[in-house]
């Protein structure tokens, strides 16, 4: 009989535990996205090993509610591809009427090896943007 119990009991601390810890926070609810970025402003020649800014233009959202999340970079031989990522609060309620946009975040970034580089800024709908630079 008390081994019975004793059953029961760890398989209802057990489903317990898995309904506790299942639960999903929906407190916040954000959308990630990747952002369609309308151009890029970045020096036509660098000097290797020095730091310098690619700023980013274009649309993120139509309304309050959206924000610039990230960058996501990768170098690959002579080419460095950018993602641009957003975010969209889903939860926050009213969002108030305004056009967010990039309006020049700044991505620094140095290259160690001279050359001809690419970048490469993936775009939505497997689209890209693509600026070439020299690395003295």
């Amino acid at each position: 009989m008390n081994h019975v119990k004793s059953l029961v009991s760890i398989f209802t601390v057990t489903g317990f535990c898995l309904i506790f810890f299942s639960c999903r926070n929906d407190l916040s609810s954000n959308s990630d996205f990747l952002i369609h970025v309308d151009s890029i402003r970045v020096p036509e020649t660098v000097i290797q090993a020095k730091s310098f800014d690619i700023e980013f233009f274009g649309v993120i959202g139509f309304n309050g509610c959206y924000s610039f999340k990230t960058f996501n970079r990768v170098v690959k031989g002579n080419e460095i591809t950018i993602e641009a990522f957003g975010t969209l609060d889903e939860k926050s309620g009213v969002c108030p009427d305004v056009l967010v946009t990039l309006d020049g975040i700044k991505l620094s970034s140095t290259i160690n090896l001279p050359g001809i580089y690419q970048i490469i800024i993936k775009e939505p709908d497997s689209f890209t943007l693509i600026k070439q630079i020299i690395v003295n």
